[in-house]
Formats: structure tokens, sequence, C-alpha cells
């Protein structure tokens, strides 16, 4: 999964869920990368809206409802291209 992502991402798996938390680049605007994922049909949720405080800026929460395939594939490859993107602006 992260191998489609920039090489500084971290990745955590909280215990009791389908859940993956990601912490990306600093530079990155979760808010934005959000609205730029929605157009490619790809649901992420930023980090900030899970804390009171402005921390979590640069996380995102990746939730799996189903089983692992290949549009999962598909969409976790094109959100490593829309961060990387990102990072080059």
């Amino acid at each position: 999964m992260i191998d489609h992502f920039p090489a500084d991402t971290k990745v955590s798996r909280p215990q009791g869920g389908f859940i993956l938390w990601v912490e990306l680049n600093k530079k990155i605007n979760t808010f934005q990368l959000r609205t730029e994922a929605m157009k490619h049909k790809i649901s992420i949720v930023p980090g900030r809206i899970f804390s009171v405080s402005t921390n979590y800026t640069n996380c995102i929460r990746i939730s799996f409802g189903k089983p692992f395939s290949e549009d999962s594939e598909y969409g976790l490859m094109m959100l490593g291209k829309l961060i990387k993107k990102m990072l080059q602006s």
C-alpha cells in the first residue's frame, strides 16, 4: 500500500478496525487533498477533524469497508500520485 506514497509517509493501523492512519509530509494540505481525491471518487478524511486543536493537519484516515481489491489498489495508487503532485507544487 505505502509503495504508492512518498518515502516520508508513515502508516499506522489502529487495533479494532479497517482503518489506516496516514501521516504525510507537513507540506500537504489534507483538506485540499480530499477535494482532489473526491474528483477521482476517492474518499479520505483529513486528520484535523479528529482533534480540537490544529494537530494532525498533515494526516488522513482511510477506511476500508470491503475486502481489498483492484479498485482499492487503484485508489491508493491515484492518491499517492495526487500527494506527490502536491509536493511538487
